[in-house]
């Protein structure tokens, strides 16, 4: 298990990215999986950047691999405001392009991403819990 906290600030997703696929490729990922992941990491820590402080406070990301099972868990625990995206409804997908709201399709890109996905609010913190198959 390896844990980094950075800022919730845009300008640490870059470290976080970086984080996340050092740790990859140390489990050797293939790049396939490096990317999915990557855009999950991205999508996830540019909704807390945001959306969960007013101003700036600290997210830790926290990864695990199971490597008898291959599944590589990362964890996003922040201290801003509630939110459970496995509540979010995502995009519309099926009103025409011109008439739907924005937002939402991260959330479904994730969802439909990674493999399970567990949110709960504990402590005063989110802490939410993705996991994906890797070399699948």
């Amino acid at each position: 298990m390896k844990k980094i906290q950075v800022d919730s600030g845009k300008q640490s997703l870059d470290k976080a990215l970086m984080f996340v696929r050092m740790e990859l490729e140390n489990i050797g990922a293939s790049a396939d999986d490096i990317k999915m992941i990557h855009m999950v990491v991205d999508e996830i820590f540019v909704n807390i950047s945001n959306y969960a402080y007013e101003d700036v406070g600290f997210v830790d990301i926290i990864t695990d691999y199971d490597e008898q099972e291959g599944v590589f868990s990362l964890t996003f625990q922040d201290e801003g405001v509630p939110f459970d995206p496995l509540s979010y409804k995502g995009a519309d997908t099926s009103l025409p392009l011109r008439e739907r709201g924005p937002g939402g399709f991260g959330i479904m890109m994730v969802k439909n991403t990674m493999d399970e996905m567990k949110y709960e609010y504990r402590d005063g913190k989110n802490v939410l819990k993705l996991k994906k198959r890797i070399g699948e």
